[in-house]
């Protein structure tokens, strides 16, 4: 038994490991700044509320400025078993986002003004 979780939880590195492209944005805020949504894969799609939709080969970005951790966190949790997401975070107040693709690698900083 032990053997097959380690199996797996191997297998879920590997695969967090792989380099993840994004064919689509989605933001959830109310809106975003230019800026942003120049440095992000296109389409941009902006909602303003969480959806349990399909969204596979997608980046998805947070805006706390707009969102409760608690429910971003729950959203996360849904949508990471789909395949391919990459998900990023805009922290209240700031111009930048922030995130990982690799659970064993250093996380990313986009800037914009």
């Amino acid at each position: 038994s032990t053997r097959k979780e380690s199996s797996a939880a191997s297998d879920v590195y590997k695969r967090q490991a792989q380099q993840q492209t994004a064919n689509k944005t989605i933001v959830i805020a109310n809106q975003i700044s230019k800026t942003l949504q120049e440095q992000l894969p296109k389409p941009v799609a902006v909602t303003p509320t969480l959806s349990e939709a399909e969204i596979e080969n997608s980046m998805v970005v947070y805006d706390f400025n707009h969102l409760k951790v608690k429910n971003v966190l729950a959203d996360m949790k849904i949508k990471s078993i789909q395949n391919n997401i990459i998900f990023r975070l805009l922290p209240k107040n700031s111009n930048f986002i922030i995130g990982s693709d690799s659970a064993v690698q250093r996380g990313s900083i986009t800037h914009f003004n």
